[in-house]
C-alpha cells in the first residue's frame, strides 16, 4: 500500500538535540523538531533570552530522534552533564568547532531538504554522511 491509500498516516517526523556555542566558547542545549528554522531564529537573534544576549548561535553539535520523548530525555541529560563531558562529545565529531549551519544560505528560511543534501555531498563532514542518528 502507497502513501495515498493511507492518508491517516502522518509523515515521519524528525527531533533534534543541538548544541550552539560562541566565540568564547559559550554552550547552550535545545531541541526542536524544525532545526533548521531554530537556527535561523538563532542566527538573526529573534528567538530571543540567553542565545541572543551572549550571541549564542553557532550549531557546533546535534542528534537526530524520530521519538520527540528520546529527544527530550537526551537533552536532559546533556544538560546535566559537566563542561567538560560537553566539550568531549562535541569535539568527539567537530574537533574544529565549526559552525555546521555555514552554507545553508540565510536568505529567509534554508532550503529544505539541505541534510539530504549534505549526507550525499563528499565534502561534507563524514558525521553527516554516516547514515546514523548522530551528527556532528
Amino acid at each position: 500500500m502507497g502513501a495515498d491509500a493511507e492518508p491517516w498516516r502522518k509523515p515521519l517526523k524528525s527531533y533534534f538535540v543541538y548544541i550552539l556555542a560562541s566565540h568564547p566558547r559559550t554552550l547552550d542545549i535545545g531541541m526542536t523538531s524544525d532545526l533548521e528554522g531554530r537556527i535561523y531564529q538563532h542566527k538573526r537573534g529573534t528567538y530571543g533570552g540567553f542565545t541572543t544576549k551572549y550571541h549564542v548561535n553557532q550549531l557546533v553539535y546535534y542528534e537526530e530522534y524520530a521519538d520527540p520523548r528520546d529527544a527530550t530525555a537526551r537533552e536532559r541529560q546533556l544538560k546535566g552533564w559537566r563542561r567538560d563531558k560537553k566539550t568531549a562529545l562535541i569535539e568527539g565529531s567537530n574537533p574544529g568547532w565549526h559552525d555546521l549551519s555555514n552554507g545553508w544560505g540565510m536568505k529567509g528560511k534554508m532550503s529544505s531538504g539541505w541534510l539530504a543534501q549534505l549526507e550525499l555531498d563528499p565534502s561534507a563532514p563524514q558525521c553527516l554522511r554516516s547514515g546514523g542518528h548522530v551528527c556532528c
